[in-house]
């Protein structure tokens, strides 16, 4: 099962989350029509300025993921990650390895 992030409408937010006991650390940045973010696994930081892509993973590299999940914008109609549309019509969820190695066929 899928878990909902909660994001604000804010052009630049952080947030710590803890999930499949790994602490993330989520920065946006309003990029002015898009958005990206640096991520942080457990205070290390493993990404810097990613540009968010709708369904695309936030973490493009598994040997980044420290064992754990993924985030994943959801969208409408393949619109930008923006976010004057979180919580509206783009949704921040993560997925558990678990979930993403059945997604995977593995």
């Amino acid at each position: 099962m899928s878990i909902k992030v909660p994001l604000e409408l804010l052009p630049n937010q952080s947030l710590t989350i803890e999930l499949d006991s790994i602490r993330y650390g989520l920065r946006f940045h309003d990029l002015g029509g898009m958005m990206s973010v640096d991520i942080s696994i457990n205070d290390e930081l493993i990404i810097e300025g990613q540009r968010c892509v709708g369904s695309d993973p936030l973490i493009p590299y598994r040997y980044l993921k420290a064992d754990g999940g993924n985030f994943f914008f959801l969208t409408e109609l393949g619109d930008i990650v923006y976010w004057d549309k979180f919580g509206m019509t783009q949704s921040l969820i993560y997925l558990t390895a678990e979930e993403l190695s059945t997604a995977n066929g593995n």
